[in-house]
């Protein structure tokens, strides 16, 4: 694991990506996320807002750390493959649920109902609370981190796989309960997370040369 974390963060592909997410956050904070949150703001109570809201719900943690888990317990005495694959799954959505629990508190940005609310918008470093953990989005990691990992498993179906992931993500813009800021930080926790993840347990080049 730690050989592949530091071939992850090492190669330049994703420091470009880091630079490249910290500047779509940057320009979201200054330009982006109260203009998108303003305009999706007027939905709820709609038929649109109750049907992204219950799509939204496919971020949580639950259904895909259950599943997965069941499945490896299952297979991991029939079929090997199978139960690799389920525990990379399972992996991907625990260790960035951590990940982001960690973070959350640290960060603490207001949420936009508090900006409807109070005008708060911004950061409030160090606190706890469900209003104030809004960056990075959680649903946002789980899902972009699971199903870029469905990606990875499934390559023939990876166009469809991320797609469906960036969807679920930024349902959570259109329900009003992160920023678009939110879920690109998010979305690229778990995809790192991910793709860590995918070479400490399928990148036989990276462990025959650590051999």
């Amino acid at each position: 694991m730690t050989t592949a974390l530091a071939r992850t963060l090492g190669s330049r592909a994703w420091q470009l990506a880091l630079l490249l997410a910290a500047a779509a956050v940057t320009l979201c904070y200054l330009y982006v996320d109260i203009p998108v949150t303003k305009f999706f703001h007027p939905y709820k109570g709609t038929l649109f807002y109750d049907v992204v809201n219950t799509l939204t719900r496919l971020g949580d943690g639950q259904w895909y750390l259950v599943p997965s888990l069941l499945l490896y317990l299952f297979y991991r005495k029939r079929d090997a493959i199978i139960a690799r694959g389920s525990l990379f799954v399972f992996g991907t959505a625990a260790i960035s649920g951590i990940l982001v629990n960690i973070l959350k508190p640290i960060f603490a940005r207001y949420r936009p109902k508090l900006y409807f609310r109070e005008e708060l918008y911004g950061f409030d470093w160090f606190h706890t609370g469900h209003a104030y953990n809004s960056f990075p989005s959680g649903h946002s990691t789980t899902v972009i981190g699971a199903w870029l990992a469905f990606a990875l498993l499934a390559p023939k179906y990876r166009v469809a796989f991320l797609t469906v992931g960036v969807a679920l993500a930024l349902t959570r813009v259109a329900v009003t309960a992160h920023y678009v800021g939110d879920v690109i930080a998010g979305g690229f926790l778990g995809a790192t997370v991910t793709l860590v993840l995918y070479r400490a347990m399928y990148d036989k080049p990276a462990q025959g040369a650590a051999s």
